[in-house]
């Protein structure tokens, strides 16, 4: 009888332990189960904005969306090592799953080379648009082949892709399509990438500097229903805001990244949005704008009010 309560004392333990161990194992594999979308705040002083967006998946991945500017000459500041490196330590991040570079303009690719130097970044992704006479050619020149002569994996990404990057979350590339757009005033700017990301019932649509011309092609490409967001960011800093494109969008939630001191084109974004009943938030108001969605509703947190 001794023996007997031994045994099943011994079966318990040992099934106590599977059963934490799976438990354990369990509530990793789940991960945070939000989608926090982070509008970095930009504090260089030698241009009036800047575009970094860092994204935490639901299933625990991070990817940016454009790296802000580094550091230019007679400044210190550098977004990939003040801004973006101090928030990924913070949140123990240290991996990057994937960087989309949106175009060559340095206020969206210099924080890469910081970044590329001090982490694994397992992809950079672009639209291949490059030898423009308005891109700037160190991020094809010098940071994208630093990068893959490193082993760093490289992918082309045109108009219709999907982008694995969480099995919740579905990708987008809408633009620019594969022949790219013309328009000699501003061609990076019109062929940067524009990406849809949708969770669940929120979608979010990252358009970098489109052009208003890079917005009328989108209007003509693709249906309202393809266009509809709950959260956007203002077209080119809030420069490009244009209200046939906002009305078919309808956002409720607007993010403008320009600079403290510079805040025109969050001025126009309020603006032109403003109209279609979207709230406006600017990184040189509020610092920087976080949105996190469990995929029915999202919420702002900014880091101070305007």
């Amino acid at each position: 009888m001794v023996k007997f309560i031994k045994y099943i004392i011994l079966f318990s333990i040992f099934f106590l332990q599977v059963f934490y161990w799976s438990a354990k194992g369990s509530c990793k594999e789940e991960k945070n189960q939000k989608l926090i979308v982070s509008f970095m705040e930009i504090k260089s002083t030698n241009t009036g904005w800047g575009l970094a967006v860092i994204i935490q998946t639901p299933g625990g991945r991070t990817y940016l969306y454009d790296t802000g500017p580094g550091q230019y000459p007679n400044e210190s500041f550098d977004t990939g090592r003040d801004m973006i490196a101090p928030f990924l330590k913070k949140n123990n991040i240290k991996i990057i799953d994937g960087v989309v570079i949106t175009h060559a303009h340095k206020d969206h690719f210099g924080g890469f080379k910081y970044l590329m130097d001090n982490f694994d970044i397992k992809r950079l992704y672009d639209a291949g648009y490059s030898g423009c006479k308005n891109c700037e050619p160190e991020y094809d020149n010098l940071y994208k082949p630093e990068y893959i002569s490193k082993g760093g994996k490289y992918q082309l990404v045109k108009q219709g892709d999907t982008l694995n990057w969480d099995k919740d979350l579905e990708v987008v590339m809408l633009s620019p399509p594969p022949t790219y757009l013309n328009n000699d005033e501003n061609e990076a700017n019109t062929n940067s990438m524009v990406v849809r990301i949708k969770y669940n019932k929120i979608t979010i649509l990252l358009t970098s500097d489109i052009t208003i011309a890079g917005q009328e092609y989108l209007l003509k490409k693709f249906s309202a229903t393809d266009l509809k967001a709950d959260v956007m960011s203002a077209p080119h800093h809030g420069n490009d805001s244009y209200l046939p494109f906002a009305e078919v969008v309808k956002p409720e939630i607007v993010i403008a990244s320009s600079l403290n001191g510079a805040d025109e084109p969050a001025l126009v974004a309020q603006k032109i949005y403003s109209k279609v009943g979207a709230k406006v938030y600017a990184t040189c108001w509020n610092g920087t704008v976080q949105i996190v969605s469990d995929g029915v509703v999202c919420s702002v947190i900014t880091e101070r009010n305007k």
